[in-house]
């Protein structure tokens, strides 16, 4: 009876192993594709950001209401509130279009790295055969 050189791991060639690391590769790939898209959405509507500085500012008040209750601290720096507000508010914004670039850099490398891994375990040596 003829072996099965498929089944025994010590006559794979080379190839045969890249197929296979490529084929456990690509749905891991595949998944991380898929959550950097969802992120880049999020992150594009920051509207769930709003909440959490609302909250951060609210609390900063309370604390500066328990600490200083005779308002003598409060009242010489009375625009510190607006100021911190609006600076929050553009560090997020940028913080935000600098994630949004980060994720799409990742999304590019991933979609790249899927490209060759499909083009590798086709057996074809660049896309254009």
């Amino acid at each position: 009876m003829p072996e099965d050189k498929g089944a025994d791991p010590k006559t794979l060639s080379h190839d045969q192993v890249f197929k296979n690391l490529a084929m456990l590769a690509l749905p891991w790939l595949a998944l991380q594709r898929d959550m950097l898209a969802i992120g880049k959405r999020g992150i594009q509507d920051y509207s769930h950001v709003r909440p959490l500085q609302n909250f951060t500012l609210r609390q900063m008040q309370a604390l500066m209401m328990a600490l200083d209750p005779s308002r003598k601290w409060r009242d010489s720096s009375a625009g510190l509130e607006t100021k911190l507000e609006e600076s929050t508010t553009q560090s997020i914004s940028k913080l935000m279009s600098y994630l949004s670039d980060v994720l799409e850099a990742q999304e590019t490398l991933v979609n790249s790295t899927i490209d060759a891994l499909n083009t590798m375990r086709n057996g074809k040596k660049s896309p254009t055969e």
